[in-house]
Parts: structure tokens; sequence; C-alpha cells
């Protein structure tokens, strides 16, 4: 039975979305798509449409974010020979749910349902690509999902190979404290410093104004991301998956994501962009799209 389709459970405050959009330049490319709502929480979907056997591609947003914000890479990955469907994962953006609220099998649940909805619409093959915290969760949907045969990651962080000891002690801090806890909200300021990575004081004052963004999560929603274990670090499984990332990535350091590959059982491809840092779907989506689409249409 094909889910059904809703309106959005959230009213969002367009004046202050509509500021970040216009400084993010993405307002255009928002004429080239249109939303959907799966699902009865519901689940928010941006959708460019390519053509009926084109491939099906989900993307999944970065912490705090949601799929419009991203709309100028969509729309680029689209222009490629994709049917890209943005979404806005549970208690994000226009998503119904608890604000940040979620676990890893949740969200392979919501993901399975978006494809169910889309595919009988869109009949090429189905890929995900993530970005930031969206790749483990993209690469916990393809474990699940037999149907996922392409997995582009960008960036990429397992439990079972932290990036250095502080790392591994921070995720295992947050699994104890979340017992304790769950329902604790961390600020967003507590896990990574937004001057870092939008240097331009301009945004500063918009992406705060923002009532889509989440600025805090629950305890047991960055425990339960964090502390998931991967089926690729084990066993080989049936998608084909790459992880592409800026050389100058400032969150997830790209030799981190070198030794991840030669860790990994499952083959991973690791896509290196030369200059990149991690915001580079903003800054530069139309270069990311061109490496992102070449690799995708190849292993679709």
């Amino acid at each position: 039975m094909q889910p059904s389709v809703k309106a959005s459970a959230h009213q969002p405050h367009t004046e202050s979305r509509s500021s970040l959009l216009r400084a993010l330049g993405v307002e255009p490319y928002l004429e080239f798509r249109y939303s959907e709502q799966v699902g009865d929480l519901p689940i928010h979907c941006e959708v460019f449409e390519h053509d009926k056997e084109a491939p099906l591609l989900l993307f999944v947003p970065g912490i705090s974010t949601y799929a419009a914000l991203y709309s100028a890479l969509l729309y680029h990955l689209n222009q490629r020979g994709s049917n890209v469907v943005g979404v806005d994962l549970r208690g994000h953006g226009h998503s119904g749910g608890a604000r940040g609220d979620y676990t890893p099998e949740q969200v392979c649940a919501d993901l399975r349902l978006v494809i169910d909805h889309f595919a009988p619409r869109f009949t090429g093959p189905v890929a995900l690509y993530g970005y930031s915290i969206g790749a483990p969760l993209s690469l916990a949907a393809a474990e699940n999902d037999a149907r996922i045969s392409a997995l582009l990651c960008h960036t990429l962080f397992v439990s079972e190979y932290a990036p250095d000891l502080l790392h591994l002690w921070g995720w295992h801090w947050l699994r104890h404290l979340s017992f304790f806890l769950p329902h604790l909200h961390l600020p967003l300021q507590r896990l990574f410093h937004l001057q870092d990575l939008i240097p331009e004081r301009r945004f500063h004052k918009l992406i705060a104004e923002d009532p889509l963004r989440v600025n805090a999560y629950p305890l047991s929603t960055l425990a339960s991301v964090l502390n998931r274990r991967s089926k690729i670090m084990h066993e080989t499984c049936s998608f084909q998956a790459a992880i592409v990332s800026g050389e100058n990535d400032e969150l997830v350091p790209f030799r981190y994501l070198g030794r991840l590959v030669t860790k990994s059982v499952h083959p991973l491809e690791l896509i290196g962009i030369p200059e990149g840092n991690h915001m580079i779907p903003f800054w530069e989506p139309e270069r990311l799209a061109n490496i992102a689409a070449e690799w995708l249409l190849n292993h679709c």
C-alpha cells in the first residue's frame, strides 16, 4: 500500500527562512522542485524530477539542517541525470516529530517509506547521498534495504573506528550519559563552533533566526548515531559505496577517511576534493555535483 501524502505538520516562519535561503543563493533553484509529504508523521521531501527511468537519488542532509538549504546542489545533481529527492529527517525542517529526536532505526524506516512512495514513479536504480551526519544514517539505510544499489557518503565516521581517542571517549561518554538523561538537550555549540565552519558573520544571525533549524539535540539522538555498529566494518554488502570529502574538511579529517577505507571490509572508494572544506555543498554546489554525479551514474 502506497504511503499517504499529507500536509506538513509545521508551518514555517517564511520571512526568516527566506532570508537564509536568499543569502545562500538557493531561492532560484526552488522553482525547479515540488514538495511532497510522505506517511503519517509526515516526512517532507523536496523533489527534483528528471524522467521515469532515471536513478532515484535520496539526499540526506547534515546536522541541524533541512533539504531546501541544499537546493542548488540538488538541482545540479538533477540536471546531471537523476530524480533527486531531498529528505527532511524526522524532527527537522518541514517534517513532523519532536525537534532533533530520532534514532538510526527510525531514519531507516522513514527512508524505506520514502523509497516505497517514489519507486513506482521513478523506476531507475535507487541511490543514497548522505552529507555529514546524514552519511552514517544513509549507511545504516543502505545496510538494511537491498533496493539501494549505490551509496555516496559525504565524509563518514563509524563507531568501530573513531578518528582519535578524544572522539572515542566522547562517544562513550554520550552513550553512558544518555542512559540516565536521554532527553537532556545538548546545544550544537558544544559539538562544534559555527564560526569555524562559516567565517562570514552575515550568515550567523540568519542561521540563528531560522525557525526550521535544530539548535540542540537530545543525548539519545547523538548517542544512537555515534555508537551505532556498522556492517561494512565486518562484512561485504550488496551496494557499491564511496566517500567524497574536501581534503581540508574541518570536522572529519581526510586522513581519517583514508584509514577508514583501509579498515573497512566492504570496499570503499575515497574521492578527495582538493582545497574543499566541510561546507562545500553550500559554497561550491556545482563543482560538488559534477564529482558526485559522475560517481553515482557510473555505479547505479
